[in-house]
């Protein structure tokens, strides 16, 4: 086994690497971590962009370490510099900061109705930000300062009205990340609908969607399903509906690039698993949220 001194040696290298593809990437980051030993352990100490980081971090780190390393992590995200507003209607959130970068992609779009954001970094005209429901990315947006505003107490939306709020966004086309009438993507029409028709708050990405909880039986009018095929991307999303001859599920789908309605069973036709979460569960967790700031990170990052 290599000495202690190689193994940080090492252990540095990789972070180096793994900062330089950051930057290559995303045009920027802050990755201020270096590696110290502590007894027969090795650990990261410092300070990241955002908490999504470090999973990627350690595992960039362990992968270059011999197994009987043990690699602890004591790292903290930015703290905010403040509470934001934009001045515009509407403005757009990406992956990286140079449009240039290949990792720009649209992280997702946001309205000023939204409410404020945190502000994390600066770099010339862009700021990273970090919106209420924890999606975090740059933007070129006019930001002034704001208060925090805490969430408000949600409602059961209405089944009809929430239906009809559902059904206004059929053929909008489907866009990775959009979250706007000019593309929309499959958590971005639950997160949308839901606030407007229940102030209540999802998550941004389905996948933390799926971590608010699990409701047994059947799927009824309300719920939010989940499916895994070979058509869609895994853990795929829509609300279950009332439809003309049964239930039916209103979704945005990336196979047929528009918000659709499908019947239920041809929803989940050739899936091989769905989940469901009752919109109970839905007002429950947005209950226990309400006065808050923020999402917890708790249901962030899975």
């Amino acid at each position: 086994m290599k000495d202690a001194r190689q193994l940080l040696d090492i252990a540095r290298q990789a972070l180096d690497a793994h900062r330089r593809h950051l930057v290559q990437a995303f045009g920027w980051t802050h990755l201020e971590v270096d590696v110290v030993q502590e007894g027969e352990d090795l650990v990261l100490r410092g300070e990241v962009a955002l908490r999504r980081m470090l999973p990627a971090i350690e595992h960039a780190v362990s992968a270059v370490l011999p197994h009987e390393v043990q690699l602890r992590a004591q790292l903290a995200p930015l703290a905010p510099l403040g509470w934001f507003l934009s001045r515009e209607a509407h403005y757009t959130l990406h992956r990286g900061l140079d449009r240039g970068q290949p990792g720009r992609g649209l992280v997702t779009e946001l309205e000023r109705d939204d409410g404020p954001v945190q502000v994390l970094a600066r770099e010339e005209r862009c700021a990273l930000i970090r919106g209420r429901d924890g999606t975090a990315g740059w933007t070129e947006t006019v930001l002034v300062p704001a208060e925090p505003a805490p969430l408000p107490s949600p409602i059961l939306p209405d089944p009809t009205r929430l239906t009809r709020a559902l059904r206004d966004w059929l053929g909008v086309p489907y866009v990775l990340g959009g979250r706007s009438a000019n593309g929309i993507d499959c958590s971005g029409l639950m997160q949308r609908v839901w606030w407007v028709e229940g102030q209540i708050l999802l998550p941004r990405h389905s996948s933390d969607q799926r971590a608010l909880g699990h409701s047994h039986g059947m799927p009824t009018a309300g719920d939010l399903l989940f499916v895994w095929s070979d058509e869609e991307a895994p853990g795929h999303v829509g609300t279950v509906v009332e439809g003309a001859a049964g239930l039916a599920v209103v979704h945005a789908s990336r196979s047929r690039e528009r918000v659709v309605e499908d019947p239920l069973t041809s929803f989940l036709d050739g899936t091989h698993r769905h989940e469901r979460i009752a919109a109970g569960t839905l007002l429950n967790f947005a209950q226990a949220h309400a006065g808050d700031v923020t999402l917890p990170e708790s249901v962030l990052g899975h």
